[in-house]
């Protein structure tokens, strides 16, 4: 059957702006030049389909300009008429509402296109052909951000996947990607590619990411019996907390109302403060009697009565009764008083503590990251990995090299086939602070010292003799020139924990608004 040559279609490839473009006298005619070997003309064959699309796009990308496929006729499943042309062909769609945002349009009429037609003795024959375009062609020095010279190969797709599986974002591996392909003009994309490729591969197990870590763990415990894991909330840690706390994460929030439906849900008071600077009034910021909120809310001796009688009292003076936010920290912190948790056994603290903070922690990445569950376990397990090779090569280090000695003691010569090479070096220095001071002493006396250690030393060990309790007691009670007493009447004082210890670390805002605004009294009437 003999097909004539039909109109060329127009690419219904419009943008969605509602502007528009004056397409009247907009440029010159151009017809690109080029050799011979990429220039299309009539009557030119090619074996495949394949080969014509290619050979099109490689000679816009010699040129300077974009291509776009418009479309194809087929009959029997074979195509027998393929279309294709400038990516300027077209005009822009005007909309009737007004777009969201404005967005540019490259569209301005261009007319160049090509049209390969099938012929079963020559394959596919270019039968129709417009050279020109009625705009100039894109500048050498900014070809390299046409579509067609913006191509992820292979190499540019292992590279943005091994970074993703390493935890670097689209920028930093665009920019090694700029190092290891020889500068910009070489890269073969732009950083667009490869947020878009990155974006990619986390929707691929975007709703089966949870699925896919527990078929990987299974996988694990098939071939590892030693391996064991646990994915609920409540059978690994043997029961439901009596308290958890989280961060204000709404996902988990909804989640213990769900899951741990009698454990007391309180936000986490360090997130919660860390807004004060942005929920108070800007006049309050530079007070210095407010800072008593603080002290209210930090301190671990203020009992649950006094607590709510001083907030009351800051909330009343400072006139912040109906802030939302503030009634939030009251409640939050009405059940942070460390009173509150006698009734709970320590074990139960221990594991609420360490479940919560594992989960803030992963929670606080994952909002930032926003990668899936599947690549978070890959960034976890490439960081392990890094640490295992870090380890297995200091070994290396320490099982291969001798440190240099300082003194002539075999004590110095064993402590550094024991230690690790850090803490040999502080061992080392105190050896050689000891060695030192034993040479501003007499020799000669050292080594009568020496040798009556040694001599005492065989006297006590030469025969093996383990002391009985009894001996072990009359020892201690010899060194001390008696037993002691059975009746205590002079107790010794009880310790103070906190006794020597720093006063407690200020928040980053709260130093900065310390160091910024001096006290300065003020009137808290009229301020």
């Amino acid at each position: 059957m003999e097909i004539g040559s039909p109109t060329l279609p127009h690419c219904d490839n419009h943008s969605s702006s509602d502007e528009s473009v004056d397409n009247t006298n907009y440029g010159d005619l151009h017809t690109p030049d080029c050799p011979i070997e990429v220039k299309p003309f009539v009557g030119r064959n090619f074996p495949t389909l394949e080969k014509a699309i290619q050979f099109y796009e490689n000679y816009g990308r010699r040129v300077g300009f974009d291509t776009i496929k418009c479309g194809s006729k087929k009959i029997d499943q074979l195509t027998i008429w393929f279309y294709m042309a400038c990516s300027r062909e077209g005009e822009k769609r005007v909309q009737d509402k007004q777009a969201k945002g404005r967005r540019k349009s490259n569209k301005c009429g261009c007319n160049a296109r090509v049209a390969f037609k099938f012929d079963s003795d020559r394959g596919y024959v270019i039968n129709n052909l417009n050279e020109e375009h009625n705009h100039p062609m894109v500048l050498p020095n900014h070809q390299k951000f046409m579509r067609l010279n913006r191509v992820l190969d292979d190499v540019h797709q292992k590279f943005i996947t091994d970074c993703v599986g390493f935890n670097i974002g689209p920028s930093l591996t665009f920019k090694l990607l700029t190092e290891l392909m020889g500068g910009y003009e070489s890269v073969g994309c732009t950083v667009l590619d490869v947020r878009n490729y990155t974006q990619g591969i986390r929707r691929y197990a975007e709703g089966h990411d949870a699925q896919m870590i527990l078929d990987e763990l299974r996988k694990k415990k098939e071939s590892c019996d030693a391996f064991t894991y646990e994915y609920k909330f409540v059978k690994c840690m043997g029961g439901a907390p009596k308290l958890i706390i989280t961060d204000q994460d709404l996902g988990m929030k909804v989640a213990i109302e769900e899951v741990l439906v009698n454990t007391r849900h309180r936000w986490c008071m360090w997130h919660i403060m860390e807004k004060v600077a942005e929920k108070v009034p800007k006049s309050l910021l530079g007070n210095g009697d407010f800072k008593e909120l603080n002290s209210c809310v930090w301190s671990e001796l203020i009992e649950p009565t006094e607590f709510e009688d001083t907030w009351h009292k800051i909330m009343e003076e400072y006139e912040l009764e109906d802030t939302d936010w503030f009634s939030t920290v009251f409640r939050s912190r009405q059940y942070w008083v460390p009173t509150y948790f006698s009734d709970f056994p320590a074990s139960s603290l221990i594991k609420t503590t360490y479940v919560s903070e594992s989960q803030n922690s992963f929670f606080k990445r994952y909002s930032k990251s926003k990668a899936n569950l599947v690549v978070f376990l890959m960034n976890f397990n490439n960081a392990l990995e890094a640490q295992r090779h870090k380890t297995a090569k200091l070994d290396y280090i320490d099982v291969n090299t001798t440190s240099t000695l300082k003194t002539q003691w075999l004590i110095e010569k064993y402590a550094s086939t024991i230690f690790t090479d850090s803490a040999f070096k502080e061992i080392q220095d105190q050896i050689l602070e000891a060695y030192n001071h034993c040479i501003s002493a007499d020799i000669d006396q050292t080594h009568e010292l020496t040798s009556i250690l040694r001599d005492a030393r065989q006297q006590i060990f030469s025969d093996g003799v383990v002391l009985s309790a009894t001996q072990k007691k009359q020892c201690i009670e010899s060194f001390y020139g008696g037993e002691k007493s059975l009746a205590v009447e002079v107790h010794p004082p009880e310790v103070v924990k906190t006794k020597g210890h720093t006063s407690r670390l200020q928040p980053r805002l709260e130093k900065a608004m310390r160091l910024k605004n001096k006290p300065v009294r003020q009137c808290k009437k009229c301020h």
